[in-house]
């Protein structure tokens, strides 16, 4: 049997530096150096497993990627570049690598009652402040941003706990909604619409007040122990509910759900359910909408292997504007977009630009991450385009 150190090795081995990951690689296109790529991380982390101690060049070099694995997917070889470059900022962190402010990070969000405290008093402590030019919310963490960063409004109450219990009367099974940190604290109405959705399809629905974030944004900032006690406690919950199957309208959380998880039962994420059901679905567009345009997130087309453009031309009908590259990242990244804000912002731009070369008023998609992202953009260009989850225009 192979042991994990061999296994470990075998999957640094497999790159060849064949150079395919340059032609896709977001981050390339904006830093142009060489280390930013798949194959400059790969090398970096190999040092670094091989007893490298690291720097502010290393720790730059492994933070500014994307993790969008756009490489993996042309990669002839298959390299897992998303594990490896986590697997070296885990490295890093151990020797002393990781900022303050990201060990808080992820001792809140390792902590729902800490996170909802945080939803609270954030106002109150300075943290956030409201945007003037939008219905969002500015964050603002001195030594971090010189400006604010837009954020969606955060909501006092997480839908967890607003949520009256069980939607009874399901014939077709009983599911566990799954929300994921954005939607519980700042889009309860993609929670509120997926509830709806199951309601009229014929399932009931359980929201445990219990759930924990499904440790995607520990694993990412090479966090992987804290990752691995929230997928326990996850698990054993998930476990005890008596649900069919679990459902989440996160893109990021289900690829991660099924990916790092050891589950029971199912997981789908809701676009899954959508092309289940696709005859019984209407759509419903905002006043004053007549074109939309889709982009599909890393986790759910490469981190997932769902593409949902065709589901979403079959809805809309004429009313559906293609974009011009819509897998392509959106430039999010997680605390890249914080820590690295101008890239994220380059990154963002070309898709803010992709948008309105589409004719579109709206963009759907299905991660609240790039939700935010694409709307953060698109203010950055002055556009007034709205941007929704695909879930809250089914009527």
């Amino acid at each position: 049997m192979t042991s994990k150190a061999e296994q470990w090795e075998e999957s640094l081995s497999l790159c060849v530096r064949c150079g395919r990951c340059r032609s896709v690689c977001p981050t390339l296109q904006v830093l142009r150096q060489e280390t930013s790529v798949a194959r400059g991380r790969v090398v970096l982390t190999r040092h670094l497993t091989e007893g490298c101690r690291g720097s502010a060049t290393a720790y730059e070099i492994l933070h500014t990627c994307l993790l969008c694995m756009a490489c993996e997917d042309v990669c002839t070889n298959k390299v897992p570049v998303t594990e490896i470059v986590q697997r070296g900022r885990g490295l890093l962190r151990e020797r002393g690598g990781s900022p303050r402010w990201k060990m808080a990070l992820s001792w809140v969000l390792s902590h729902p009652r800490a996170m909802d405290f945080m939803a609270k008093t954030a106002g109150p402590l300075g943290l956030i402040s409201p945007d003037g030019r939008t219905r969002g919310m500015l964050l603002r963490i001195p030594k971090l941003l010189e400006e604010g960063f837009f954020m969606p409004p955060i909501s006092t109450t997480p839908f967890r706990n607003s949520f009256s219990g069980i939607e009874t009367g399901g014939s077709k099974g009983r599911v566990l909604l799954f929300l994921g940190c954005l939607i519980d604290h700042s889009y309860p109405q993609i929670a509120e619409a997926t509830v709806r959705l199951l309601h009229r399809l014929g399932y009931s629905c359980i929201v445990p007040r219990d759930q924990f974030c499904c440790g995607h944004p520990h694993l990412a900032m090479g966090f992987r122990k804290e990752a691995e006690a929230i997928i326990a406690a996850n698990t054993e919950l998930f476990s005890s509910t008596g649900a069919d199957f679990i459902l989440t309208a996160c893109a990021s959380c289900a690829s991660t759900l099924k990916k790092e998880y050891d589950l029971p039962l199912p997981v789908l994420d809701v676009v899954e359910l959508l092309q289940r059901h696709r005859e019984d679905l209407s759509v419903s567009l905002p006043q004053g909408v007549k074109l939309a345009t889709w982009h599909q997130p890393c986790h759910l087309g490469r981190g997932q292997g769902i593409d949902a453009t065709e589901l979403v031309q079959e809805l809309l009908g004429e009313r559906f504007s293609p974009m011009e590259n819509p897998h392509r990242c959106c430039g999010f990244g997680g605390t890249l977009s914080v820590e690295f804000s101008h890239l994220s912002s380059e990154v963002g731009r070309e898709k803010a630009e992709w948008i309105r070369e589409s004719g579109a008023e709206l963009v759907l998609t299905d991660c609240p991450a790039c939700i935010m992202q694409i709307q953060r953009s698109l203010l950055a260009q002055d556009l007034s385009i709205n941007v929704s989850h695909l879930v809250t225009i089914l009527s």
